[in-house]
Protein backbone atom coordinates (compact mmCIF):
# COMPACT_ATOMS: atom_id res chain seq x y z
CA UNK A 1 0.00 0.00 0.00
CA UNK A 2 1.03 3.55 -0.85
CA UNK A 3 1.41 6.19 2.11
CA UNK A 4 -0.98 8.28 1.73
CA UNK A 5 -2.22 11.44 3.40
CA UNK A 6 -6.10 11.80 4.53
CA UNK A 7 -7.32 10.98 8.26
CA UNK A 8 -10.13 8.34 8.92
CA UNK A 9 -13.35 10.46 10.11
CA UNK A 10 -15.84 8.45 10.88
CA UNK A 11 -18.66 6.57 12.76
CA UNK A 12 -20.14 2.99 13.74
CA UNK A 13 -23.70 3.62 12.30
CA UNK A 14 -26.41 1.78 12.40
CA UNK A 15 -28.82 3.46 9.66
CA UNK A 16 -32.43 3.69 10.45
CA UNK A 17 -35.30 4.48 8.04
CA UNK A 18 -37.53 6.65 10.35
CA UNK A 19 -34.27 9.08 10.61
CA UNK A 20 -32.06 8.19 8.01
CA UNK A 21 -32.41 11.77 6.50
CA UNK A 22 -31.75 13.16 9.85
CA UNK A 23 -28.70 10.69 10.39
CA UNK A 24 -27.33 11.75 6.38
CA UNK A 25 -27.39 14.94 7.40
CA UNK A 26 -25.33 14.60 10.53
CA UNK A 27 -22.75 12.82 9.06
CA UNK A 28 -22.50 15.04 5.88
CA UNK A 29 -22.65 18.01 8.64
CA UNK A 30 -19.45 17.37 10.37
CA UNK A 31 -17.77 16.00 7.44
CA UNK A 32 -16.98 12.38 8.31
CA UNK A 33 -15.40 10.21 5.29
CA UNK A 34 -16.12 6.48 6.62
CA UNK A 35 -18.62 4.75 8.14
CA UNK A 36 -18.99 1.11 9.52
CA UNK A 37 -22.71 -0.58 9.63
CA UNK A 38 -23.39 -3.80 10.74
CA UNK A 39 -23.65 -6.53 7.61
CA UNK A 40 -27.33 -7.43 8.18
CA UNK A 41 -28.18 -3.57 7.60
CA UNK A 42 -26.42 -3.17 4.10
CA UNK A 43 -30.18 -3.35 2.10
CA UNK A 44 -31.15 -0.56 4.20
CA UNK A 45 -27.87 1.25 3.88
CA UNK A 46 -28.18 4.65 1.33
CA UNK A 47 -25.23 3.58 -0.53
CA UNK A 48 -25.59 5.66 -3.54
CA UNK A 49 -25.99 8.73 -1.05
CA UNK A 50 -23.04 7.76 0.79
CA UNK A 51 -20.75 7.37 -2.30
CA UNK A 52 -22.06 10.99 -4.02
CA UNK A 53 -20.44 12.14 -0.51
CA UNK A 54 -17.65 10.52 -0.96
CA UNK A 55 -18.56 8.71 2.39
CA UNK A 56 -16.75 5.11 2.61
CA UNK A 57 -18.43 2.07 3.53
CA UNK A 58 -17.46 -0.45 5.92
CA UNK A 59 -19.05 -3.39 7.39
CA UNK A 60 -19.06 -5.03 10.76
CA UNK A 61 -19.17 -8.64 11.53
CA UNK A 62 -19.63 -9.70 14.92
CA UNK A 63 -17.94 -13.35 14.95
CA UNK A 64 -18.21 -15.04 18.49
CA UNK A 65 -21.44 -13.29 19.85
CA UNK A 66 -24.75 -12.44 19.74
CA UNK A 67 -28.83 -14.03 20.06
CA UNK A 68 -28.26 -15.13 16.59
CA UNK A 69 -25.32 -17.10 16.92
CA UNK A 70 -27.00 -18.53 20.38
CA UNK A 71 -30.53 -19.70 18.28
CA UNK A 72 -28.53 -20.99 15.36
CA UNK A 73 -25.76 -22.95 17.09
CA UNK A 74 -26.95 -23.62 20.56
CA UNK A 75 -24.12 -25.44 21.62
CA UNK A 76 -21.57 -23.18 21.06
CA UNK A 77 -22.08 -21.84 24.30
CA UNK A 78 -18.44 -21.42 26.18
CA UNK A 79 -17.58 -23.34 28.76
CA UNK A 80 -14.98 -21.70 32.10
CA UNK A 81 -12.24 -23.55 34.04
CA UNK A 82 -14.99 -24.69 36.46
CA UNK A 83 -16.45 -26.61 33.83
CA UNK A 84 -19.90 -25.18 33.83
CA UNK A 85 -21.36 -23.06 30.65
CA UNK A 86 -20.93 -19.14 30.61
CA UNK A 87 -24.26 -18.75 29.26
CA UNK A 88 -24.33 -14.65 29.62
CA UNK A 89 -23.32 -12.16 31.00
CA UNK A 90 -26.21 -9.09 31.02
CA UNK A 91 -26.79 -8.41 27.31
CA UNK A 92 -23.29 -10.51 26.14
CA UNK A 93 -23.96 -13.70 25.11
CA UNK A 94 -20.59 -15.22 23.89
CA UNK A 95 -20.26 -17.97 21.20
CA UNK A 96 -16.99 -20.45 21.78
CA UNK A 97 -13.94 -19.78 18.86
CA UNK A 98 -13.66 -23.11 18.03
CA UNK A 99 -17.33 -24.25 17.11
CA UNK A 100 -16.69 -25.87 14.02
CA UNK A 101 -20.12 -25.30 12.40
CA UNK A 102 -20.36 -21.67 13.84
CA UNK A 103 -16.85 -20.98 11.99
CA UNK A 104 -17.47 -22.49 8.41
CA UNK A 105 -21.20 -20.70 8.59
CA UNK A 106 -19.47 -17.19 9.12
CA UNK A 107 -16.90 -17.83 5.83
CA UNK A 108 -19.84 -18.77 3.81
CA UNK A 109 -22.31 -15.92 4.42
CA UNK A 110 -19.58 -13.63 4.92
CA UNK A 111 -18.34 -15.12 0.88
CA UNK A 112 -22.11 -14.88 -0.30
CA UNK A 113 -22.37 -11.18 1.36
CA UNK A 114 -19.22 -10.05 -0.91
CA UNK A 115 -20.79 -11.55 -3.96
CA UNK A 116 -23.31 -9.91 -3.41
CA UNK A 117 -22.31 -6.47 -1.91
CA UNK A 118 -18.36 -6.01 -2.45
CA UNK A 119 -18.09 -3.85 -5.09
CA UNK A 120 -19.93 -0.91 -3.05
CA UNK A 121 -17.95 -2.01 0.07
CA UNK A 122 -14.26 -0.81 0.95
CA UNK A 123 -13.79 -2.44 3.81
CA UNK A 124 -15.02 -5.31 6.45
CA UNK A 125 -14.03 -4.88 10.33
CA UNK A 126 -14.16 -8.32 12.57
CA UNK A 127 -15.88 -7.68 16.03
CA UNK A 128 -16.05 -10.15 18.89
CA UNK A 129 -13.00 -11.67 17.47
CA UNK A 130 -12.41 -13.20 20.70
CA UNK A 131 -12.88 -15.60 23.73
CA UNK A 132 -15.55 -15.07 26.07
CA UNK A 133 -15.23 -11.91 28.20
CA UNK A 134 -17.34 -8.72 29.45
CA UNK A 135 -14.83 -6.00 29.14
CA UNK A 136 -16.58 -3.04 29.66
CA UNK A 137 -16.57 -1.53 33.22
CA UNK A 138 -13.21 -0.94 35.93
CA UNK A 139 -12.81 -4.35 36.74
CA UNK A 140 -14.48 -6.59 34.77
CA UNK A 141 -14.48 -10.73 35.55
CA UNK A 142 -12.14 -12.97 33.77
CA UNK A 143 -12.86 -16.03 33.14
CA UNK A 144 -10.39 -18.64 31.55
CA UNK A 145 -12.06 -20.34 28.81
CA UNK A 146 -13.31 -22.83 26.64
CA UNK A 147 -12.93 -25.82 27.60
CA UNK A 148 -15.94 -27.35 25.80
CA UNK A 149 -15.89 -30.30 24.06
CA UNK A 150 -14.64 -29.11 20.90
CA UNK A 151 -11.58 -26.88 22.56
CA UNK A 152 -10.67 -29.77 24.75
CA UNK A 153 -10.27 -31.99 21.93
CA UNK A 154 -8.43 -29.69 19.72
CA UNK A 155 -6.16 -28.97 22.97
CA UNK A 156 -5.26 -32.64 23.05
CA UNK A 157 -5.62 -34.00 20.42
CA UNK A 158 -8.07 -36.43 20.98
CA UNK A 159 -11.47 -37.03 19.89
CA UNK A 160 -13.78 -37.99 22.98
CA UNK A 161 -17.74 -37.56 22.39
CA UNK A 162 -18.43 -36.03 26.04
CA UNK A 163 -16.73 -34.67 29.08
CA UNK A 164 -18.57 -34.49 32.49
CA UNK A 165 -18.32 -31.32 34.32
CA UNK A 166 -16.31 -32.90 36.94
CA UNK A 167 -14.11 -34.34 34.59
CA UNK A 168 -13.78 -30.92 32.45
CA UNK A 169 -12.67 -29.28 35.82
CA UNK A 170 -10.25 -31.50 36.16
CA UNK A 171 -8.68 -30.98 32.79
CA UNK A 172 -8.78 -27.30 32.95
CA UNK A 173 -6.89 -27.32 36.50
CA UNK A 174 -4.14 -29.53 34.98
CA UNK A 175 -4.20 -27.40 31.40
CA UNK A 176 -3.71 -23.86 33.51
CA UNK A 177 -1.02 -25.36 35.97
CA UNK A 178 1.16 -27.19 33.66
CA UNK A 179 0.36 -26.12 30.55
CA UNK A 180 -0.36 -22.61 30.69
CA UNK A 181 1.53 -20.98 28.26
CA UNK A 182 0.61 -23.09 25.84
CA UNK A 183 -2.62 -23.36 26.41
CA UNK A 184 -2.32 -18.75 25.49
CA UNK A 185 -0.33 -19.56 22.77
CA UNK A 186 -2.78 -22.15 21.60
CA UNK A 187 -5.95 -19.72 22.07
CA UNK A 188 -3.98 -16.94 20.31
CA UNK A 189 -3.34 -18.96 17.18
CA UNK A 190 -6.60 -20.56 17.14
CA UNK A 191 -7.89 -16.59 16.82
CA UNK A 192 -5.30 -15.95 14.07
CA UNK A 193 -6.40 -18.64 12.07
CA UNK A 194 -9.69 -17.70 11.89
CA UNK A 195 -8.69 -14.36 10.73
CA UNK A 196 -6.32 -15.85 8.18
CA UNK A 197 -9.40 -17.89 7.25
CA UNK A 198 -11.60 -14.55 6.89
CA UNK A 199 -8.83 -13.09 4.83
CA UNK A 200 -8.59 -15.66 2.29
CA UNK A 201 -12.28 -15.22 1.81
CA UNK A 202 -11.60 -11.41 0.98
CA UNK A 203 -8.52 -11.99 -1.07
CA UNK A 204 -10.87 -13.68 -3.20
CA UNK A 205 -13.22 -11.01 -4.27
CA UNK A 206 -12.00 -9.13 -7.20
CA UNK A 207 -13.26 -5.76 -5.46
CA UNK A 208 -10.08 -4.90 -2.81
CA UNK A 209 -11.46 -4.50 0.46
CA UNK A 210 -10.01 -3.39 3.76
CA UNK A 211 -9.88 -6.29 6.72
CA UNK A 212 -9.83 -4.24 9.72
CA UNK A 213 -10.50 -5.84 13.82
CA UNK A 214 -12.02 -4.13 16.59
CA UNK A 215 -9.71 -4.94 19.60
CA UNK A 216 -10.01 -4.61 23.22
CA UNK A 217 -8.52 -1.34 24.93
CA UNK A 218 -6.41 -3.17 27.10
CA UNK A 219 -2.46 -2.77 27.28
CA UNK A 220 -0.49 -5.41 27.15
CA UNK A 221 0.13 -5.22 30.31
CA UNK A 222 -3.29 -4.62 31.51
CA UNK A 223 -4.85 -7.37 33.87
CA UNK A 224 -1.64 -9.36 33.94
CA UNK A 225 -1.90 -9.25 30.34
CA UNK A 226 -5.39 -10.42 29.51
CA UNK A 227 -5.94 -9.35 26.10
CA UNK A 228 -4.03 -12.54 25.37
CA UNK A 229 -4.50 -14.73 28.25
CA UNK A 230 -8.03 -14.28 28.60
CA UNK A 231 -9.41 -12.99 24.75
CA UNK A 232 -6.32 -14.21 23.16
CA UNK A 233 -5.92 -11.11 20.83
CA UNK A 234 -2.40 -10.86 20.51
CA UNK A 235 -2.27 -8.08 18.18
CA UNK A 236 1.61 -8.13 16.97
CA UNK A 237 0.50 -11.78 15.39
CA UNK A 238 -3.00 -10.09 13.92
CA UNK A 239 -1.59 -7.05 12.69
CA UNK A 240 0.08 -9.49 10.14
CA UNK A 241 -2.94 -10.20 8.89
CA UNK A 242 -5.60 -7.56 8.89
CA UNK A 243 -5.31 -4.07 7.63
CA UNK A 244 -6.05 -1.62 10.47
CA UNK A 245 -6.46 -2.66 14.11
CA UNK A 246 -9.39 -0.60 16.24
CA UNK A 247 -9.36 -0.45 19.95
CA UNK A 248 -12.68 0.34 21.37
CA UNK A 249 -11.61 3.40 23.99
CA UNK A 250 -14.66 3.61 25.50
CA UNK A 251 -13.30 5.73 28.38
CA UNK A 252 -16.53 6.60 30.30
CA UNK A 253 -17.47 2.48 30.24
CA UNK A 254 -13.91 1.70 31.62
CA UNK A 255 -14.22 4.47 33.79
CA UNK A 256 -10.81 6.05 32.70
CA UNK A 257 -10.23 9.81 31.77
CA UNK A 258 -9.96 10.91 28.07
CA UNK A 259 -5.89 10.75 28.25
CA UNK A 260 -5.95 6.63 28.51
CA UNK A 261 -6.96 6.91 24.86
CA UNK A 262 -4.14 8.38 23.80
CA UNK A 263 -2.21 5.98 25.83
CA UNK A 264 -4.30 2.93 24.02
CA UNK A 265 -3.45 3.56 21.24
CA UNK A 266 0.45 4.38 21.57
CA UNK A 267 0.77 0.51 23.14
CA UNK A 268 -1.44 -0.94 20.47
CA UNK A 269 0.98 1.24 17.99
CA UNK A 270 4.22 -0.23 19.99
CA UNK A 271 3.45 -3.18 19.96
CA UNK A 272 2.10 -3.69 16.80
CA UNK A 273 4.06 -1.09 14.27
CA UNK A 274 0.02 -0.72 12.20
CA UNK A 275 -2.48 1.68 11.86
CA UNK A 276 -4.40 1.90 14.57
CA UNK A 277 -8.01 3.75 13.85
CA UNK A 278 -9.11 4.39 17.30
CA UNK A 279 -13.17 4.15 18.51
CA UNK A 280 -14.52 6.57 20.84
CA UNK A 281 -17.50 6.65 22.58
CA UNK A 282 -20.76 9.37 22.09
CA UNK A 283 -22.90 7.27 24.49
CA UNK A 284 -24.14 8.59 27.54
CA UNK A 285 -23.22 5.73 29.75
CA UNK A 286 -22.50 4.93 32.46
CA UNK A 287 -23.31 8.74 32.60
CA UNK A 288 -23.73 11.67 31.03
CA UNK A 289 -21.05 12.59 28.84
CA UNK A 290 -20.91 16.56 27.27
CA UNK A 291 -19.89 17.84 24.37
CA UNK A 292 -16.55 19.24 25.70
CA UNK A 293 -15.59 15.61 27.30
CA UNK A 294 -16.73 14.16 23.53
CA UNK A 295 -14.52 16.56 21.99
CA UNK A 296 -11.74 16.10 24.50
CA UNK A 297 -12.07 12.73 23.45
CA UNK A 298 -11.56 12.96 19.90
CA UNK A 299 -8.57 15.04 20.64
CA UNK A 300 -7.12 12.35 22.42
CA UNK A 301 -8.07 9.97 19.70
CA UNK A 302 -6.57 11.73 16.52
CA UNK A 303 -3.07 12.34 18.35
CA UNK A 304 -0.14 10.26 16.87
CA UNK A 305 0.43 7.33 16.04
CA UNK A 306 -3.22 7.02 15.11
CA UNK A 307 -4.65 7.18 11.96
CA UNK A 308 -8.06 8.63 12.26
CA UNK A 309 -10.88 7.99 14.85
CA UNK A 310 -14.35 6.82 14.39
CA UNK A 311 -17.31 6.97 16.93
CA UNK A 312 -19.77 4.82 18.54
CA UNK A 313 -22.70 5.42 18.03
CA UNK A 314 -23.92 8.42 15.23
CA UNK A 315 -27.16 8.25 16.94
CA UNK A 316 -25.95 10.78 20.03
CA UNK A 317 -24.76 13.04 17.65
CA UNK A 318 -28.08 13.16 15.73
CA UNK A 319 -29.68 13.76 18.76
CA UNK A 320 -27.48 16.69 20.51
CA UNK A 321 -26.64 19.55 18.10
CA UNK A 322 -23.85 20.23 21.02
CA UNK A 323 -22.09 16.94 20.44
CA UNK A 324 -22.81 17.34 16.48
CA UNK A 325 -20.91 21.20 16.69
CA UNK A 326 -17.99 19.27 18.45
CA UNK A 327 -17.58 16.59 16.16
CA UNK A 328 -17.86 19.42 13.29
CA UNK A 329 -15.03 21.36 14.86
CA UNK A 330 -12.41 18.28 15.57
CA UNK A 331 -13.40 16.53 12.23
CA UNK A 332 -12.89 19.52 10.46
CA UNK A 333 -9.61 20.51 12.04
CA UNK A 334 -7.72 16.85 11.87
CA UNK A 335 -4.97 16.44 9.61
CA UNK A 336 -3.10 14.03 7.33
CA UNK A 337 -1.02 11.54 9.68
CA UNK A 338 1.69 10.64 7.13
CA UNK A 339 3.22 7.71 9.34
CA UNK A 340 0.09 5.84 9.03
CA UNK A 341 -1.56 3.85 5.99
CA UNK A 342 -5.03 4.31 5.63
CA UNK A 343 -7.94 4.25 3.28
CA UNK A 344 -6.53 6.78 0.95
CA UNK A 345 -3.76 3.98 0.07
CA UNK A 346 -3.87 1.85 -2.95
CA UNK A 347 -2.80 -1.73 -3.40
CA UNK A 348 0.82 -1.98 -4.64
Amino acid sequence: MKRMGETIRGYYWLPAGDTLSDQLDRLTFTAANVVIVPHQLINITPIDELHRHKIKLCVDWTVFAGAGVRQAFPDSVPVEASGEPFTREEWYLPACPNHPYLCAHHLTTLAQTLQHWGNALDGLWLDFIRYPVRWEGKSPRLPQTCFCRNCLNLFLETDQTHYAIEETRELAHQILQHRAEEWVAWKCRRIVQFVQEVKAVLSAQPHPLRLGLFALPWRRTDFNGAIRTIAGQDLGQLAQIVDVISPMVYHKLCYQPVEWITEVVQDVYDWTRHPVLPVVQSLDQPELMSADEMQAALVNAFKRPSTGAMIFTLDPVVASAAKANAVHTQFSTSRPLSLCENFAGETA
